[in-house]
């Protein structure tokens, strides 16, 4: 059996409507951009917690790594994850990231296939996978 890898990404923001402001864009219905994160083979199945500066959790879920995507002067490193499964409060927390974006950025059909968001104008978004 292959072993489970924890990562515990913690971003530095003081509360979850700061994060949503900054990194909505690193979030979608399957998939989620850990900025920062070190990098993995693809395939490799980790057990990720994105939490605020002060330990509060945002997401806990289960995944697969899709692709690692380095820095570059428009958008930080950081690693694909696709989600297997997550906690009901970390379903909650991805709707709520989801909700947060305009109608016209989560409806796009690029939006709907691609792992990796559309990052709006206030951040530099990864490349598309």
């Amino acid at each position: 059996m292959t072993e489970l890898v924890v990562l515990r990404v913690a971003r530095p923001y003081a509360t979850e409507s700061e994060f949503l402001q900054s990194e909505d864009w690193t979030i979608t219905k399957k998939s989620l951009f850990l900025v920062a994160a070190p990098s993995y083979p693809e395939g490799t199945i980790v057990r990720c917690e994105l939490t605020l500066a002060n330990g509060q959790q945002l997401l806990v879920a289960e995944g697969i790594v899709a692709r690692y995507i380095a820095q570059t002067p428009e958008r930080p490193a950081g690693l694909v994850i696709r989600f297997r499964r997550m906690t009901p409060a970390s379903t909650q927390f991805v709707n709520r990231a989801l909700s947060n974006r305009e109608p016209a950025e989560g409806s796009s059909p690029s939006a709907a296939h691609n792992p990796i968001p559309a990052a709006p104008k206030r951040a530099a978004p990864p490349d598309e996978a």
